[in-house]
Order: structure tokens, then C-alpha cells, then sequence
């Protein structure tokens, strides 16, 4: 049904019909795409949805991990924690996206610094 959703109502490929990402890059991909909206409200209370949502969430992190130093994370706990560190530690930034903003810098006359490099 998904690939009905994505591919065949707007005429992409799907599956095995889908260009390779990697290979030759002049090769179109095509990919498809489904965008919905629910309004849980009319289907249950949203604070009883909510709670549910969370249980799944603390059934799945609450595995036992296969390897200990890779614990088990539900969809989107990775991002989250990405954001957390990001917003407390910064964005890490490349060698050469660190000499364009000089650049730019240099040329409008903006002051710019980085707290570490």
C-alpha cells in the first residue's frame, strides 16, 4: 500500500525499479513521496494517545541492548539527542565551510570567531 501511496498515484518507480543512489549520477532516481495529516482527536483522547506513544517508547529503550554501547533507541531518539548535544556543545563545522564564512567574513567586513577549531 505505501508503495501505491507513494509511487503509483504520482507515476515513480518503486522497488527494484528505483535508479541505484550510487553508480551512474545522470541517472534520474524518480523517488516519490506521501505527505498525511491525522487528527488523532478523531479517533481517541490525544493525552491517552500521548501516553501510549510514551509507553511504546520506554518498551523499546527499556530492551536489553546487543551490544551494551549501542542501547537500543526508538525512532527519532537519535536526532533528539543530536539536537541536545548540538544546542549545549554547537554545530560542528568543516574545514571548508570554516573558510568560506572567513571569506564571507573578510569581505563584509562582520567580525568572526570560533570558540574552538
Amino acid at each position: 500500500m505505501i508503495d501505491v501511496l507513494c509511487t503509483f498515484l504520482i507515476g515513480t518507480p518503486s522497488g527494484p525499479d528505483i535508479a541505484p543512489m550510487y553508480g551512474d549520477p545522470s541517472r534520474q532516481r524518480l523517488l516519490g513521496g506521501l505527505v498525511g495529516a491525522i487528527d488523532i482527536r478523531r479517533f481517541r483522547d490525544v493525552s491517552a494517545f500521548r501516553a501510549a506513544v510514551s509507553a511504546l517508547a520506554e518498551r523499546w529503550t527499556s530492551q536489553p541492548a546487543a551490544d551494551p554501547e549501542d542501547p537500543v533507541l526508538f525512532p527519532g531518539q537519535p536526532e533528539l539527542q543530536t539536537r541536545a548535544r548540538r544546542l549545549a556543545e554547537g554545530i560542528p563545522l568543516g574545514v571548508n565551510l570554516v573558510e568560506i564564512f572567513e571569506g564571507i567574513a573578510a569581505e563584509t567586513s562582520v567580525p568572526w570567531e570560533l570558540d574552538e577549531f
